[in-house]
């Protein structure tokens, strides 16, 4: 962990760390995926609540239905022995099954949402949008999974990272509206660079 360093996740968001247990989150149009195939329906190893600083964010909680004859999904794991930035992932055995929307949350500035380690989720953003997420159980789970449609492939070899300037950008379109002593936290970081 490297706080106040910007990092791109797959999925196309830039995450910041503050210290062990507050991240901020940036989604910004001007991003692409740093996965060529996309894995939007994922879990954690960890609880957490998410405060919404700036934007819209919808949260979309689903359900894994076991289903081995006939499901639609399979489980993908992330393999946790790996290191670095890279998140490397591995179809899970018999893992096949179905997917249900249990709930759909559309959160403004102001609003904010919870989720439990290994609850399946999916975010979603409408233009600049930015989240305080704060950790509040950690490893409760051995590894992160992510939900595919049965017969696609993860892409374990990104596509090209995004230029330092823009990821650098998005960040600093969203000090603004962060607490002071967070903002600090990041413009420190690159300060130290």
């Amino acid at each position: 962990m490297k706080i106040g360093v910007p990092r791109l996740h797959p999925s196309g968001f830039v995450q910041v760390d503050l210290d062990e247990h507050r991240q901020v989150n940036i989604w910004d149009d001007a991003l692409l995926p740093a996965q060529a195939i996309n894995t939007p329906v994922h879990d954690h190893t960890f609880s957490f609540m998410a405060y919404i600083v700036a934007g819209v964010l919808t949260n979309i909680v689903y359900t894994f239905v076991p289903n081995v004859q006939h499901g639609d999904y399979q489980l993908w794991g992330v393999e946790p022995w790996k290191t670095g930035e890279e998140t490397i992932l591995s179809p899970l055995p018999g893992m096949v099954g179905d997917v249900d929307i249990t709930e759909t949350e559309e959160l403004p500035r102001g609003y904010a949402y919870q989720l439990r380690a290994g609850w399946f989720h999916e975010t979603k953003h409408k233009g600049f949008t930015v989240a305080l997420r704060v950790t509040t159980e950690k490893n409760v789970t051995p590894a992160a999974r992510v939900i595919m449609p049965v017969g696609d492939s993860v892409d374990n070899d990104p596509v090209a990272r995004q230029r330092r300037d823009r990821l650098v950008s998005s960040v600093g379109r969203a000090l603004p509206y962060l607490r002071g002593e967070d903002a600090e936290i990041i413009t420190s970081a690159w300060q130290g660079r």
